[in-house]
């Protein structure tokens, strides 16, 4: 389910209570993600902000206990894998592309993709 497919706020605030956004598929256009987050709490995270859109009590929600800085680093590598496919993709950079989706992508720096 994409998150967009959701009204408002309160939509997400039920989907929560009810205990079933943990069970919800994630956007297939956001698959690719989960090769990047191995662990459990990586993966709880990414589905999280996924269907969230933010990382806003994280861990007072799921129970898992992460640092700030942890959670700003997890936020940053969604939103820069994210820049460099869409970037790829309007550079129609199938190589890259196809990089990216495999997993195989090694993030260095700044959205750094050259010699990876």
């Amino acid at each position: 389910m994409r998150r967009d497919e959701y009204r408002t706020s309160e939509d997400l605030e039920l989907i929560f209570l009810a205990g079933t956004y943990d069970e919800l598929p994630i956007d297939p256009d956001k698959r690719y993600l989960l090769k990047y987050f191995k662990t459990d709490v990586q993966r709880r995270f990414l589905k999280y902000y996924i269907i969230f859109g933010n990382a806003y009590r994280f861990q007072e929600r799921t129970g898992y206990h992460i640092t700030e800085r942890y959670c700003e680093y997890l936020v940053s590598r969604i939103k820069r894998l994210d820049r460099v496919l869409k970037r790829a993709k309007v550079d129609f950079d199938f190589n890259l592309i196809e990089k990216i989706c495999n997993g195989k992508l090694r993030l260095r720096g700044r959205d750094s993709h050259v010699g990876s």
